[in-house]
């Protein structure tokens, strides 16, 4: 009896130790997180296939969020000479729709997965630039405005590659809300034109481009100061040289 005791103790430690795998370690290693997921699935008792079937819904309004991208750019060039300018609005509604509802489906589940994560945030850049860039061919904003949002998304990118995880940032959150906002008056402004679109959009613009520069200047201050603290690091491990 005392055996079996230890022995369920030993077991439950087990399961405790399992499921306290902090986080980032799992999203920068993609089977370490497929496997924690799949222990914490078992220790709550919640059903494997809702789990996949959550996961799978949230991936599909991803992808459903990259087809409406592909078409944004023809349907602004269409708009604009009068044919169909409704439909770049319509495309705004299922991607800012999709963009809301995939996250809490995810989590529905045993979480978001990497590879969600990864398809959620291009699915995100692929519709705000086409929006943008098609928007800067058509005199609707300026070229500096998608050009901006993808040197704040390449910081992004590297600063969450270096880390092992998404590196979220207060000015990188900010960029990415205003990039929808002025993706959504684009559409507006297509799908109702008139003259007080162009002070608004050229003000929307700078403020985008502001913000996305602010994040990426954001970034670069956490990369220095995360390089000096490991610099000061090795320093104090390093033993003292003898005069």
């Amino acid at each position: 009896m005392l055996r079996g005791r230890q022995g369920g103790r030993r077991a439950a430690a087990g399961e405790a130790g399992a499921a306290n795998v902090p986080e980032h370690e799992c999203v920068s290693h993609g089977m370490a997180f497929a496997r924690s997921s799949e222990r914490g699935t078992l220790a709550s008792g919640s059903d494997p296939s809702r789990n996949l079937g959550s996961a799978f819904v949230a991936d599909a309004l991803s992808v459903v969020r990259l087809a409406a991208a592909a078409v944004l750019p023809g349907a602004l060039a269409r708009g604009v000479d009068g044919r169909a300018p409704w439909l770049p609005a319509v495309l705004f509604v299922v991607a800012a729709t999709t963009d809301f509802l995939d996250g809490p489906i995810a989590r529905r589940g045993h979480g978001p997965t990497a590879h969600g994560a990864v398809l959620d945030n291009l699915a995100d850049i692929a519709f705000v630039l086409a929006g943008t860039i098609g928007a800067a061919a058509l005199g609707l904003v300026a070229p500096a405005v998608p050009a901006a949002i993808m040197l704040a998304f390449g910081a992004y990118a590297l600063a969450s590659l270096g880390q092992g995880r998404a590196a979220r940032s207060v000015a990188g959150h900010a960029a990415g809300v205003l990039n929808y906002a002025l993706a959504g008056l684009v559409t507006a402004a297509v799908a109702r034109p008139g003259p007080a679109w162009r002070p608004l959009l050229e003000a929307a613009s700078l403020i985008v481009v502001g913000t996305n520069l602010a994040a990426v200047l954001e970034r670069a201050v956490a990369l220095r100061s995360a390089r000096g603290r490991r610099g000061a690091g090795r320093g104090a491990r390093s033993p003292r040289s003898s005069a």
